[in-house]
């Protein structure tokens, strides 16, 4: 059985230093005060840095002392997230009532392995240990505290998986209100009303361990499009199990129900997830992804930060395709 370090190294590259990101600065004047805000605009592929390209430093305070430590940290790829999760898959318990002692220790065990792997794949460096439960046991050994503050900046600030940390990006929002920059089109007429695809959206973002933020034009997703990728990333219904009962103590096998953890219609539903996120940023993104093939794209893609590919393809998915955001400034005349 390969190692999470080994994983790690074969489905790593090495970052490209030379890129020097050209920033974009834009000044708001609210209540004749002007600020002025770094953007980085990704309107080509080459703007879009892999996730090795991100380094964070977490320095971990010792509480009662003068020291802290240090721990450098790369960012977390797509790719490897999802290597994690399908190799590591927790399981959920699926008799009645509570789940028992033995499943607790079960599933506690398969999440302390998976931390082992994100924490290897953060720090680039192996854990001591000759195998996963002795990896578990070193880190068993260090203060919970210190280990729960580790996780908590690697999902909220390194993976730029947290959608609150955003201060620099709430503020400019907050002044292009007050700034009243918001600029109103007066439906007259049909011709007004722009096509999906000659519609222009704006995704921005800021993550944790920048100091400016992120935009990226997007295009418009036409019905027709929209439904084209449902119907092509259809989803497969996944093998049925017979329920347990837990009063008889035994599966009862007139009653079945979805198996979700099966592990052949996991990696099913896996590719599927992954084909419906190229067609959605080929069709919506500003720039061609690099690659021939679906499979080369979604490569490309996956080699960027984890957060940025989920929150973009979330933006999409709610924002893009869904009347939500639309129908919350909607008044009746």
């Amino acid at each position: 059985m390969e190692t999470p370090a080994t994983v790690l190294h074969e489905s790593a590259s090495v970052p490209d230093n030379s890129f020097s990101p050209v920033f974009e600065q834009r000044k708001l004047k609210v209540e004749e005060r002007e600020y002025e805000y770094p953007f980085l605009v990704i309107s080509k592929a080459e703007d879009w840095r892999p996730a090795l390209a991100t380094q964070a430093k977490y320095d971990m305070p010792m509480p009662g002392t003068d020291r802290s430590m240090s721990f450098p940290m790369t960012g977390i790829s797509l790719k490897i997230w999802e290597g994690i999760e399908a190799r590591h898959v927790i399981p959920e318990w699926e008799g009645g009532g509570d789940p028992t002692k033995e499943f607790d220790v079960k599933r506690q065990a398969v999440i302390q392995q998976r931390n082992v792997c994100i924490l290897e794949a953060a720090l680039q460096k192996t854990i001591p240990g000759k195998n996963p439960d002795e990896k578990v046991a070193f880190l068993n050994e260090r203060c919970p505290g210190e280990i729960e503050a580790l996780f908590v900046f690697i999902h909220k600030r390194l993976c730029n998986w947290s959608t609150q940390e955003q201060p620099l990006l709430d503020q400019y929002l907050h002044h292009c209100a007050l700034a009243h920059q918001n600029k109103v089109v007066e439906f007259k007429d049909f011709d007004d009303w722009t096509k999906a695809s000659e519609s222009q959206y704006t995704f921005r973002m800021q993550r944790a361990t920048d100091q400016y933020i992120i935009e990226i034009p997007i295009k418009g997703l036409s019905r027709q499009n929209r439904d084209q990728i449902m119907e092509e990333t259809k989803e497969t219904e996944p093998p049925h199990v017979p329920v347990w009962d837990a009063r008889k103590g035994a599966y009862d096998r007139t009653q079945t129900k979805p198996n979700r953890q099966d592990p052949a219609w996991l990696k099913v539903a896996r590719a599927v997830h992954q084909k419906r996120t190229v067609m959605y940023l080929e069709r919506c993104l500003p720039f061609e992804i690099p690659g021939t093939t679906g499979l080369d794209k979604y490569d490309w893609l996956a080699e960027r930060l984890v957060g940025d590919v989920t929150k973009l393809k979330d933006f999409i998915e709610t924002e893009l395709l869904s009347y939500g955001s639309r129908y919350q400034n909607f008044y009746m005349l």
